[in-house]
């Protein structure tokens, strides 16, 4: 499966995560933001990255490295100023779990149980 595949599996379960718990869910037309889903509950927006992996250990890899043959080495780290919450999705485990840019900001990985 390659990494399209995956990142589209992760944002249908983002989806469905949020409607089930009663947010109306935007997409992006375009894929030129820093985030993947815009979602509504009680007049608030929130932006939303998601991210998907298939590792057995749970580990999220939260940086991005490029993904072009114009990647100037500098890997992107998830900031306040790019999305509000982070959607983490495991492929092969089915776990999911959302949390606030605040808490994963800086950083490269995380791994939850």
């Amino acid at each position: 499966m390659n990494t399209k595949i995956q990142g589209s599996i992760g944002v249908a379960e983002a989806i469905k995560y949020y409607t089930i718990n009663g947010y109306a869910v935007f997409s992006p037309i375009s894929d030129v933001s820093r985030f993947d889903l815009i979602v509504e509950k009680d007049g608030l927006l929130y932006r939303i990255e998601v991210k998907t992996c298939a590792a057995k250990n749970n580990q999220f890899m939260l940086r991005t490295n490029g993904g072009n043959q114009s990647w100037n080495k500098e890997s992107k780290y998830l900031s306040s100023e790019d999305c509000d919450r982070v959607f983490l999705y495991n492929i092969n485990t089915d776990n999911s779990k959302e949390l606030d840019i605040k808490e994963l900001e800086g950083r490269s990985t995380i791994t939850f149980k």
